[in-house]
């Protein structure tokens, strides 16, 4: 059986948990007989154990709603499906560790979790539990973001480069190194929260998965499962460990050990690295627009600004990678682009840095110190700047060491302001000598100077050869709209044809059967990443046979599930809408169409209340 704490393997005939402790017998109130903690009745008597099992039920409650629906207690705890990525961190020989180290064994644990949740912390993810020397840690509960899977590695890789930290000062203060191992899983999970303010729960397979992992994985390795591989592939530079026997849990197909992060910033890197971009539709009145003021631009030498907004999956990026693709073609053009990220939105110049690090100086993963000073100091040499000046403040900005940084100004401000200037006049200065095309992708996560920096750049860019493209979500504020060089750009959701072409581009240029292509089209409402998701999991699910070059069903038609790939978005975006999120899962369970009276009785509230809901709702 398997631990209802930790989710080991054990054996029928222990009476408690080798790997955290737990009991795992009772006994039952009604006629004393002994019992196993996770039975539901006493074979003695068969009396109901769960009414009188003292503590917390181990096991999910009963779940009668459908996925995604929340039910809640007599005592405000609330229940619901979700998809959730888990992570289980523990130390490796933690009793060899206790045998050596005695009582001094808890400062050592303390430090180790201390450092694994604050990892944890700045990928907003959710410590859940302390299991001896093991942390359970969730993304995707209590509150998705629509990276989960992204932010789980990300979070693994960061504990291990912080154990790689911490040990030396613990070896050198006790005498003994440590090591981790940390396994991951994303699948879906009965998630329960606390009305209290307590600490969430979860229960599934991916609990169990990732905890078995543990026997596969290396000490300071980072080990997931297919399918958390499959959400973040192209993302992570990854070995594949094939397929293992996880004891009772049964065989899963492939284990992967992730090594780093790779340069893939987004979707369109990812996709462009696998050679699986389908081809853009439904956009040609956009791109023809890009490229006339870009035109513009070149031959009149006076600069524009291009806003470009739509909702998640769009198609914003893959709209602007046309732009960047026929800039590219012009042997006089000189085209950069960076993004924002969700992960440093407090970072000052995030962006910039990223750029600067990545594309423009290249700093290696290998370099150390005087390797990237003696980079930075060619770049900045090659930008005209003089050191003295130059130096101090990217050093600053770069987070690099040297003795130029106790010549700069102690007031932050004022060291702002001169780094912001020296970039803008390093961007305009390239724009004097060739037409510069500027991206600035995703400034719904942009950091407050990034947004300051651009601010200066679009005043100043009137007066030069540049075009400056800047793309976001709805949720960004209304920002440089007012000058009078700028362009609008809203994308909406496709209609029915390049819709249709799209799923007939994602299905290797073969039509699909008219009931599969309607359900798509349906699901999909017109949003291009979604179109593709669903096409993507239709060609993969078995549903279709290939006859004579064409497909074929291979059987009845069921309803399409929701794609892996998109689960979490569309869970970010519901625990997004605060109290209008129960509003929406109401709805779902009642259809894409109802009668208003209909929802306002199973909602049971005001019509105001509902209104206002459903007003969200739309906006969202």
């Amino acid at each position: 059986m398997d631990c209802p704490r930790c989710y080991a393997l054990v054996a029928d005939d222990h009476r408690s948990c080798a790997e955290c402790g737990m009991s795992l017998v009772g006994s039952c109130r009604a006629c004393d007989a002994e019992v196993q903690a996770r039975a539901n009745f006493c074979h003695h008597c068969g009396s109901d154990l769960r009414a009188t099992r003292g503590g917390e039920d181990p096991r999910p409650r009963p779940i009668v709603a459908p996925p995604g629906r929340r039910t809640r207690s007599a005592d405000g705890d609330s229940t619901e499906n979700r998809q959730m990525t888990v992570l289980f961190c523990d130390l490796v020989d933690s009793t060899g560790l206790l045998e050596t180290l005695g009582e001094q064994y808890w400062v050592v644990l303390s430090a180790y979790r201390d450092a694994c949740k604050m990892v944890v912390d700045r990928y907003e993810g959710q410590v859940a539990e302390y299991v001896g020397d093991g942390v359970v840690i969730y993304f995707g509960v209590p509150i998705a973001h629509e990276d989960d899977a992204q932010r789980a590695v990300r979070a693994g890789l960061g504990i291990l480069a912080a154990i790689r930290g911490l040990s030396p000062r613990v070896e050198r203060d006790y005498g003994v190194s440590l090591e981790v191992r940390i396994t991951g899983d994303t699948g879906p999970v009965v998630a329960r929260s606390s009305g209290n303010g307590g600490a969430p729960a979860a229960y599934g397979r991916a609990l169990i998965l990732a905890s078995r992992l543990k026997a596969v994985a290396q000490p300071q390795s980072l080990v997931i499962t297919d399918d958390t591989h499959r959400l973040v592939r192209g993302y992570f530079q990854t070995r594949d460990l094939g397929p293992r026997d996880l004891g009772r849990i049964g065989r899963v197909a492939a284990v992967h050990e992730v090594m780093r992060e790779t340069t893939a910033r987004s979707r369109l890197d990812v996709s462009l690295a696998f050679s699986d971009l389908t081809p853009l539709m439904g956009r040609n009145l956009e791109v023809q627009m890009l490229c006339e003021l870009w035109e513009k631009v070149r031959s009149n030498r006076s600069g524009h600004v291009v806003l470009i907004g739509g909702e998640p999956g769009i198609g914003k990026s893959r709209l602007v990678r046309m732009l960047e693709e026929h800039v590219a073609k012009e042997p006089d053009g000189w085209l950069t682009s960076c993004f924002a990220s969700p992960y440093y939105t407090n970072s000052a110049f995030y962006p910039i840095v990223d750029l600067l690090e990545r594309v423009v100086i290249q700093f290696r993963t290998d370099d150390g110190p005087e390797q990237k000073r003696t980079k930075l100091e060619g770049w900045l040499v090659q930008c005209g700047l003089a050191l003295e000046e130059a130096m101090p403040l990217f050093n600053r900005l770069l987070s690099l060491p040297g003795k130029e940084l106790d010549q700069l100004d102690a007031d932050p401000k004022t060291v702002k302001q001169k780094t912001m200037s020296t970039l803008l006049r390093i961007l305009l200065a390239r724009s004097v000598e060739q037409p510069v095309l500027f991206v600035c992708e995703d400034l719904h996560w942009a950091d407050p100077s990034t947004l300051e920096l651009l601010d200066l750049l679009v005043q100043a860019v009137a007066q030069s050869c540049a075009l400056v493209v800047l793309t976001f979500r709805p949720e960004f504020p209304q920002r440089w709209n007012t000058v009078g060089y700028h362009t609008q750009i809203s994308l909406s959701r496709l209609g029915r044809e390049p819709s249709a072409q799209i799923v007939t581009a994602a299905a290797g240029g073969r039509p699909l059967p008219p009931a599969v292509l309607e359900q798509i089209l349906r699901r999909a409402d017109g949003v291009p990443l979604f179109i593709e998701e669903l096409s993507k999991m239709v060609r993969e699910s078995g549903l279709l046979r290939e006859v004579s070059g064409r497909f074929e069903l291979a059987g009845a038609l069921p309803a399409l599930n929701i794609p892996m790939t998109l689960r979490d978005s569309l869970l970010a975006r519901l625990d997004r809408l605060g109290g209008a999120k129960s509003i929406a899962q109401v709805a779902a369970v009642l259809g894409r169409e109802f009668p208003y009276a209909l929802l306002r009785t199973v909602a049971a509230t005001d019509d105001d209340d509902l209104l206002a809901a459903l007003s969200q709702l739309v906006d969202a």
